[in-house]
């Protein structure tokens, strides 16, 4: 059994993509130059079924209202995401089930932004840490 925020199904397959983002810049002769690599969001690939004596109307309303809401929940499946939204979620319903349905979502890892703390440190502090200006271009002498 795995779970998406509340709703506990028979997951069938959980495929993971790992991938980086290369900036790369080209250079008059020879290879492009490579200057930063950056780790994007972790997305899975989810297939699951919910079968007839599991609610599957109330479930299926669930999920639908979790994508809809672009809720944050956590994932537990073969492997877990604590933090994450449903970016796509299909469902079919077919003959192999009088009430049950199959279903297929993309899941995305998401971390939120925590904001700055320098306005709640006291005055005498606040100097020290103060956030830097835009100073523009100064020129040289």
């Amino acid at each position: 059994m795995a779970r998406i925020g509340n709703v506990t199904f028979n997951l069938v397959s959980e495929t993971r993509n790992y991938t980086n983002e290369v900036t790369q810049h080209p250079v008059e002769s020879g290879s492009d130059i490579v200057d930063h690599i950056k780790n994007q969001l972790r997305t899975y690939s989810i297939e699951g079924v919910v079968g007839d004596n599991e609610d599957p109307a109330a479930k299926h309303l669930e999920l639908v209202r979790i994508w809809g809401r672009r809720q944050i929940v956590s994932y537990q499946g073969r492997n877990n995401l604590p933090q994450c939204v449903i970016t796509s979620l299909t469902t079919t319903a077919d003959a192999s089930s009088q009430k049950g349905f199959r279903f297929s979502m993309e899941i995305m890892e998401v971390k939120i932004a925590k904001p700055s703390t320098v306005g709640l440190l006291p005055v005498a502090l606040r100097a020290d840490v103060a956030e830097v200006g835009n100073a523009g271009r100064v020129q040289a002498r």
